[in-house]
């Protein structure tokens, strides 16, 4: 059959549509499931517990953890939904801050080798550190144990950060990602070093990583169990905020199209 060039145009503009549509419902249903993986998606900020052991292991106050590593004015909070998966380009240290908990400590990741978000490796574990501990390692305030320190890579493959408290009673990790944790609970709170003023020793652009160890139904939700510093790493982004974009883009060239005609 011979299509004249009217019929043709419009033959193609279904093609096109009917490509579009199918491109759109496939990012919508990639941005669903990663939403419902992802728990707590743009939910804000974790309330922190600024009490429980006194102003010198208060994490995030004046005269707290941070403020005496970092200065509190040289961090940024990064939002609770954009900490969750990790993406690395390049090779990537971790050290050890600091530790108020009585529980060891084991840090880690597990990278999403068959890349389907689900994240169900097994851990890769890069240090931890022994129970009763109670100080910080790094800066000013101590000397670092270099046994408490790793360089690794994901070998480009999205992560997230795992901790293992090794208490009784306790998940074998709790994840970056809430969507892992049991009642999807948020174990991890993060900064971004963005200044060194004060006279710090500060790394701009490396993230500080505080867990709490315990499950919210014990815990003091202060999360300055265990503290870790990561550098050379991306900025972390959940898949979801990701499959928005494509979707949103998707969608803008659709009409964009549409507009055009």
């Amino acid at each position: 059959m011979t299509l004249y060039p009217s019929e043709a145009k419009i033959a193609e503009k279904l093609i096109v549509e009917g490509m579009m549509k199918a491109l759109v419902k496939k990012l919508a249903v990639t941005v669903l499931a990663v939403f419902l993986m992802t728990g707590n998606v743009m939910a804000g900020e974790t309330p922190i517990n600024l009490g429980g052991d006194g102003a010198i292991s208060t994490l995030a106050a004046p005269g707290g953890i941070l403020d005496r590593l970092y200065g509190l004015s040289n961090l940024q909070r990064t939002d609770d939904s954009l900490d969750q998966v990790w993406r690395n380009i390049t090779i990537t240290d971790a050290v050890a801050q600091a530790k108020y908990a009585s529980y060891a400590q084991q840090f880690g990741f597990v990278a999403d080798l068959d890349r389907n978000g689900i994240f169900d490796e097994t851990p890769t574990w890069l240090f931890s550190v022994p129970g009763g501990s109670t100080n910080n390692f790094d800066n000013s305030l101590g000397t670092q144990n270099l046994s408490y320190t790793a360089n690794f890579s994901t070998g480009g493959y999205d992560f997230v950060f795992v901790d293992n408290p090794n208490g009784d009673a306790l998940p074998t990790a709790w994840s970056s990602l809430t969507g892992m944790n049991p009642n999807s609970e948020d174990h991890l709170v993060t900064w971004k070093i963005i200044g060194s003023a004060g006279g710090f020793d500060n790394t701009i652009g490396n993230y500080i990583l505080a867990w709490e160890d315990k499950p919210y139904s014990i815990s003091d939700r202060d999360y300055n169990d265990f503290i870790v510093e990561v550098n050379h790493a991306p900025e972390p982004a959940t898949m979801t905020l990701l499959g928005f974009g494509l979707l949103g883009m998707a969608v803008f060239g659709r009409k964009l199209k549409r507009g055009n005609q």
